[in-house]
């Protein structure tokens, strides 16, 4: 394929998704998803990145042909999305089942403020909604990996590398909140 334009139009095709169904999920216009598949409109870098959420579909393959379409880590459907979250809620409730009231309190806690970040986004755009989630799931996806290579692996300059690229999530996340009317908690 030679350009974004087919390999939109062969992801929706792939998805089984009328250009309305395709357009309606992505929060754009029909007529501009035509345009987008006949090579007349530009897709914007947040419209690429949203594909890609959306239908977990490769950066590397929507922007370059390059490698497959669907990336490995990550199929955004309902069923594995389904599975996700009935893992995490089995932690949750795993770790709130502690009889250490100290524990109970740093779960709870922790729960409740990470929710009231998320629960933030309500009050956003549509556009600014999506970029406020993905930088959010970037830090923490990110940090869970710092954690994780922290106890794995006591490799200091490979721990050091994750500090900086905590930092710069860090960086993004609230020059983004700094430009962007969010709610008090």
């Amino acid at each position: 394929m030679n350009n974004i334009s087919d390999r939109i139009r062969v992801l929706r095709k792939s998805e089984h998704l009328t250009q309305k169904e395709f357009a309606k999920r992505l929060l754009i216009s029909q007529s501009y998803l035509s345009g987008l598949e006949n090579g007349n409109e530009i897709p914007t870098n947040k419209l690429l990145k949203l594909i890609c959420l959306e239908f977990g579909v490769s950066e590397s393959w929507l922007l370059n042909d390059n490698g497959e379409m669907y990336t490995e880590v990550y199929e955004n459907d309902k069923a594995s999305l389904t599975e996700v979250s009935n893992g995490a809620l089995l932690k949750i409730m795993t770790l709130l089942s502690t009889k250490s009231n100290v524990e109970y309190g740093f779960y709870a806690n922790s729960l409740s403020l990470f929710s009231n970040m998320l629960d933030c986004s309500h009050s956003l755009g549509e556009d600014r909604k999506l970029i406020y989630l993905e930088l959010l799931t970037t830090l923490v996806m990110d940090l869970d990996r710092m954690v994780y290579v922290s106890f794995n692996n006591k490799d200091s300059k490979n721990i050091d590398k994750h500090k900086q690229v905590i930092r710069n999530d860090l960086d993004a996340f609230f020059n983004y909140i700094v430009k962007t009317d969010i709610p008090s908690l």
